[in-house]
């Protein structure tokens, strides 16, 4: 406010102060007053909205680091939500806890409008604190919440260390990284179904696994596409590939965004004539629809002409007993293009680590199909 003035900014015509954060200057107007003189508008100013028509404008930045708007339709988003708490069998009966930022595709579609259509009570933090979290559910008897994995790490922590509970959450969606094996087993002891999901701000989560199916279902897999939503796996080529195959994920239905806000260019490399959007994913399916998601097209490390996923590599870093966390990248190589870099912290009880021990222990992990000792090598 001090150092922009309509002096300034020649098209600036109002600047409009939240009231007790500031004294009222004589060329501004405050909210209180705004929200006091509101009235109605008169039909002939009504302006037609139709139901394709941009609703949303949220920001994603992708691989690039870009800032991109995507644009969502009123359609877009009353599908999505829809079709949601169909699938997930959600109802006006059931209290939702959302501790993600409702700026976020997340926030925005499912602890917003998914609530908000069905009738159903939602239950929101500001910043997400584990502890209050599980206060919070509990007080307010929530049945189901959603949010990224390190939300539902936290939680499950409290719950291991401090032996509470949450009594009424049957289930918990979780996205935007690897969802490992463990941590699904351990919220199923403590009775919530942990069940992966996939999506994007372009392509709102579009695939998961449903709460009711069988629990081995979500190890390995982040479920299959909900109703209405087409999904497959397609080469570099953009053509079609057989389950079991590794590609790239491309979804297309009434979900699917309609382009970037003046980005026609980035808008027609990731969505085609067809309506197809081109994730930017790596995965693999099977037989039944189900998808295994490995990672970002710019997760592969090109290693002397092979193809390796810095996040296959690192699932079974994470699980060498010495390491507590650990983080995998390409790091360039004048005769190999690239090679391996594995960044690991170690426990607090672990003084060193040679790097011939984590070798070994890799070496014993070579039974997977194609993974021997040179793939290792860092």
């Amino acid at each position: 406010m001090d150092s922009i003035s309509q002096k300034d900014v020649k098209s600036l015509k109002h600047i409009v102060l939240l009231d007790n954060l500031k004294e009222k200057e004589s060329n501004s107007i405050t909210l209180k007053h705004i929200l006091s003189s509101y009235f109605s508008l008169n039909i002939k100013d009504e302006v037609m909205v139709d139901s394709n028509d941009v609703a949303a404008i949220l920001c994603t930045s992708g691989t690039t680091g870009c800032a991109k708007g995507a644009m969502l339709t009123h359609n877009n988003i009353i599908f999505s939500e829809k079709y949601f708490n169909k699938e997930l069998g959600i109802t006006k009966d059931d209290i939702m806890f959302m501790p993600a930022p409702l700026n976020h595709a997340t926030g925005f579609h499912h602890g917003i409008i998914a609530p908000m259509l069905i009738g159903s009570k939602v239950v929101l933090q500001q910043k997400f604190k584990s502890k209050k979290a599980i206060e919070l559910m509990n007080r307010e008897k929530c049945t189901w919440s959603m949010g990224a994995t390190p939300f539902i790490y936290d939680i499950l922590k409290n719950i291991r260390e401090d032996e509470v509970y949450l009594s009424s959450l049957k289930f918990y969606l979780c996205g935007g990284a690897v969802v490992p094996e463990e941590m699904v087993r351990q919220a199923y002891e403590y009775g919530i179904k942990l069940c992966e999901v996939y999506g994007s701000t372009e392509s709102v989560p579009h695939v998961f696994v449903r709460p009711d199916e069988n629990i081995e279902l979500t190890f390995g897999t982040a479920g299959r596409a909900m109703e209405g939503v087409e999904v497959k796996i397609v080469d570099e080529n953009r053509k079609e590939i057989l389950p079991g195959n590794l590609g790239e994920e491309v979804s297309r239905g009434p979900n699917v965004f309609v382009g970037y806000i003046g980005d026609k260019s980035a808008t027609n490399k990731v969505l085609d004539d067809e309506g197809w959007f081109y994730s930017g994913d790596l995965c693999v399916s099977d037989i039944s629809g189900n998808i295994n998601i490995i990672g970002r097209k710019k997760d592969i490390i090109v290693r002397g002409g092979e193809n390796l996923n810095s996040n296959h590599i690192s699932q079974y870093i994470s699980k060498f007993p010495l390491i507590k966390d650990e983080a995998v990248i390409g790091m360039p190589d004048k005769r190999l293009g690239e090679r391996i870099c594995a960044y690991v912290v170690l426990k607090k009880e672990v003084n060193s680590l040679k790097l011939e021990e984590l070798l070994e222990y890799m070496e014993r992990k070579k039974s997977l199909k194609g993974i021997g000792r040179n793939t290792w090598r860092l």
